[in-house]
């Protein structure tokens, strides 16, 4: 047993003093990937579901339609203000009685100036032209006014048809068809946008160092080793309860090959390397090589979370 002592000590001694200080790379993140924005899709009016134009997990287009509501009620005052606004009987009136009003005025002033009309009569018929002339303008009002009614009930039967407010994957429909919708639960479905993912990470104050926003960071998803360059944007304000403050790493996914809700790593360089780095400096790849790479990346690559030195004299 003596013997096997003297033989294991030093062998330990001598794999301590080879594996040499805390290696540069050894911080790893872990974190979720989120879609870059989601929506409760609501109906903008109480009522009741007649249509859902929509399941779960299917993609769609801006505008597309996800569901309707019971639009009768809307639809029946839509038609009768249309009948109205396209009634043009009472302006025709009215611009006639106008003309005969014009007419008469014409032919008294005409006798006033032979001296056969006194000048009542021609200040009571003046009266009445402009009398006639105001029914006109009073017409041509209501006419309008009925043409911004009908704008106003299309518009309100159009918040019976709920449409997709952005391209996205429907996550989930909350409501079937003879469902009423209404202010208290006005959810029809949730809607997620995955052209872009949001990588959200809580980095501890000591380990952010220079990472700031701008800058290009890699994300690695363990479950298929893929790595994804993405836009880093820290939160301006660090949470001090628990000394982390919010990065977020936001990843293209125009072909849709990427998941939301999954886990991925964000590796961040521990301590300055030998050239002079700033401790705590965050492997964004501008910078540097990929803490991801099988080649040793500022002290070697990343092993389980932790990093291996290099055969490399460095800090030797």
């Amino acid at each position: 047993m003596r013997l096997l002592g003297k033989i294991v000590i030093p062998a330990l001694a001598c794999l301590a003093a080879a594996a040499g200080p805390s290696p540069a790379w050894g911080v790893l993140i872990e974190g979720f990937t989120h879609p870059c924005r989601t929506a409760d899709v609501a109906a903008a009016t109480s009522g009741v579901v007649v249509r859902v134009a929509t399941v779960e997990g299917q993609r769609v287009e801006a505008g597309a339609l996800l569901g309707k509501l019971d639009d009768a009620v809307p639809q029946a005052l839509l038609q009768s203000a249309k009948a109205a606004a396209e009634s043009s009987s009472e302006l025709r009136y009215a611009e006639a009685e106008s003309a005969l009003a014009a007419d008469r005025l014409q032919a008294i002033e005409g006798l006033h100036a032979r001296g056969h009309a006194t000048p009542d009569e021609l200040r009571r018929v003046r009266l009445e032209a402009d009398l006639a002339a105001v029914r006109v303008q009073a017409a041509r009002e209501k006419a309008w006014l009925r043409e911004l009614e009908v704008r106003k009930l299309s518009l309100q039967a159009s918040r019976c048809v709920l449409r997709a407010p952005f391209a996205g994957v429907v996550v989930t429909v909350e409501k079937t068809v003879g469902e009423y919708v209404g202010p208290i639960d006005p959810v029809f479905c949730r809607l997620a946008d995955t052209s872009e993912l949001s990588a959200k990470f809580f980095v501890p104050h000591d380990t952010l160092g220079g990472l700031s926003s701008g800058d290009t960071a890699e994300v690695r998803f363990p479950d298929s080793g893929r790595v994804v360059t993405g836009s880093v944007l820290v939160s301006p304000l660090p949470n001090g309860e628990s000394g982390t403050t919010e990065v977020s790493v936001t990843l293209p996914n125009g072909d849709g090959t990427l998941d939301a809700n999954r886990r991925c790593q964000l590796a961040l360089q521990r301590g300055s390397d030998s050239s002079g780095g700033v401790p705590g400096q965050a492997a964004v790849s501008r910078e540097l090589r990929s803490p991801f790479a099988s080649s040793p990346v500022a002290g070697g690559p990343m092993v389980g979370g932790d990093a291996r030195r290099s055969t490399s004299t460095d800090g030797l």
